[in-house]
C-alpha cells in the first residue's frame, strides 16, 4: 500500500517543483536604445519624436509640453531596472531632455550656469 501511494506523490511533486522553480522577467514600458537616444535632436517636432522613441507611456493632460518615457525591467529574484526619459517641448519642439537616459547634450544647464 504504500508504494502505490508513493508514485503519485513523487508525481506531483515533480509536477509542482517546476511551477514554483520558474520565474519570469517582466519588461514594461518603452525600450529605449543608444542608436534612438544619438538621433535625438533638440528641435525635433513631436511627430519625429513619436518616430524615433515611439509613443509616451506617461501621457499627462496637465503637461501637455512633457512626455515621459518610462521602462522598467523586473527581474526575477532580485530588484527591478528602472529607466525614466522625459523630454521637454516648447512651440512644438524639444527644448530640453531629463532622465537617467537623457544624454548630456540635450539637458538643460542648471539656472547658476553660466552657459
Amino acid at each position: 500500500m504504500p508504494r502505490k501511494l508513493s508514485i503519485p506523490l513523487l508525481i506531483l511533486l515533480v509536477l509542482l517543483s517546476g511551477c514554483v522553480l520558474y520565474r519570469a522577467e517582466i519588461q514594461q514600458g518603452n525600450v529605449i536604445n543608444a542608436e534612438m537616444l544619438d538621433n535625438l535632436k533638440l528641435g525635433m517636432t513631436k511627430r519625429q519624436v513619436v518616430f524615433l522613441l515611439g509613443t509616451p507611456l506617461i501621457n499627462d493632460p496637465f503637461h501637455a509640453q512633457r512626455w515621459d518615457y518610462f521602462y522598467s525591467l523586473g527581474k526575477a529574484g532580485g530588484k527591478p531596472e528602472r529607466r525614466l526619459l522625459t523630454v521637454y517641448f516648447k512651440d512644438d519642439a524639444v527644448v530640453s531632455v531629463e532622465g537617467d537616459l537623457a544624454p548630456e547634450r540635450l539637458k538643460k544647464p542648471a539656472s547658476g550656469d553660466p552657459s
